[in-house]
């Protein structure tokens, strides 16, 4: 699967459990405040980039005779040359009920 962009994820995808469908409903932030999150970390100076691993689960659909992209994320993934523990407390792993990094 490819690496997506956090637009190319993000943009116009409503689907709330496109992303850790798991901790949906358990605190974890809505897809806008963690795009809103990821685009201010890959603005950073040692950041190169950041991209959305895809899941398998992604597939093109039928919704009323359309065919429709349905995400679904597997990871975020953060190119740096940051430190694992710097990074964690930036990405704020505990907010994002993610695993801590390794």
């Amino acid at each position: 699967m490819p690496l997506l962009t956090l637009d190319e994820f993000f943009c116009g995808n409503a689907q709330e459990d496109s992303i850790a469908p798991n901790q949906g409903g358990f605190g974890r932030p809505s897809l806008a405040e963690i795009w809103d999150l990821f685009r201010k970390i890959e603005l950073m100076p040692n950041v190169a980039w950041v991209r959305v691993a895809l899941h398998d689960d992604t597939e093109i659909i039928e919704d009323h005779g359309t065919e429709v992209l349905s995400l679904s994320g597997e990871s975020i993934v953060v190119c740096t040359d940051m430190k694992a523990t710097e990074l964690e407390e930036i990405a704020n792993c505990e907010w994002l009920c993610l695993e801590q990094l390794k």
